[in-house]
């Protein structure tokens, strides 16, 4: 699974908040099954913690935000696990005789789709969030952003070869994880997959950055929360309408070397390696069918 989740976020570049809550509540596709359910359950704390230290809220503004996070993800609960449950299933049926194009573009949607209606949901309050921020908030909120990518700007500043060796280490790690432990010609694979992928990190980066920049004079304007909304809409529904062209073409080209990829290694898995993708897969599917019927 999580061979499969890092890219779905590949066009959320900034506004930090709303992006670590789609990543944290779908980050549970991609732990340990034994902790998918206690990620969940503390996944409200972990949200309003992560929220309050980006932005510096005060008491008030943070017990307000804690009360929106519970009411979020009851109806995330309520909402969206079964269907989460519902694709486990789909993509366990379709691993058994190997994953094929169609099917994998499927899995995305749904996917795809999961993460729409969580932005239609969270964006709201956290319109009506930003507009209580002070300047110093403002300023704080920035600063925390920047500072969370010096590790990316490190990483951008490499040698290609070198950013290469590491995305193949992430990637056969991620797989492993899935599979179980890979055969040198598995790994083999994967490495030379991500020779021939497209390298786009530091424009990735420039991109974050500029949207960043603008987001934040945007918010020192003051604008309403209507504004806010829209402008938040305007970057997570239409993710290529508020992307610069030259890395829509660069994410697109890696978006799909990444999809041949995870193709091409699935085609080359064994029966047991196999068989246990299918095992954690509907681990994953009972534990989110539990998790929703835990209300």
């Amino acid at each position: 699974m999580s061979a499969i989740h890092g890219f779905i976020f590949a066009g959320m570049l900034s506004f930090q908040p709303l992006r670590f809550l789609s990543i944290l509540i779908l980050s549970v596709l991609v732990t340990a099954c034994s902790t998918t359910r206690m990620l969940y359950d503390n996944a409200p704390w972990l949200l309003q913690t992560k929220v309050s230290a980006y932005l510096d809220l005060d008491s008030t503004q943070n017990e307000t935000v804690g009360q929106q996070i519970d009411r979020l993800f009851l109806w995330h609960r309520e909402t969206e696990l079964p269907i989460y449950a519902a694709l486990m299933t789909g993509l366990a049926d379709d691993l058994a005789d190997g994953l094929s194009a169609p099917e994998l573009e499927r899995f995305l949607r749904g996917l795809e789709r999961a993460r729409y209606r969580l932005v239609q949901q969270a964006v709201p309050e956290m319109a009506k969030l930003f507009t209580q921020l002070s300047p110093d908030q403002i300023a704080h909120f920035d600063g925390q952003v920047r500072e969370s990518w010096a590790e990316e700007k490190i990483l951008s500043e490499m040698p290609i070869e070198d950013r290469q060796v590491k995305r193949a280490a992430r990637w056969i790690d991620r797989f492993s994880e899935f599979y179980g432990a890979l055969e040198p010609d598995q790994r083999r694979l994967i490495q030379s997959a991500i020779t021939n992928d497209p390298d786009f990190q530091p424009m990735r980066l420039r991109q974050k950055l500029q949207r960043h920049t603008e987001f934040i004079a945007f918010l020192y304007e003051f604008p309403s929360p209507g504004a806010i909304a829209d402008r938040l809409h305007w970057a997570w529904d239409d993710l290529d309408a508020s992307l610069s062209a030259t890395y829509r073409n660069a994410q697109t080209a890696s978006l799909e070397a990444t999809k041949r990829m995870i193709l091409d290694v699935d085609a080359h898995m064994s029966g047991p390696q196999r068989a246990r993708a299918i095992r954690r897969i509907l681990s994953y599917r009972d534990d989110f069918t539990a998790l929703a019927a835990d209300k």
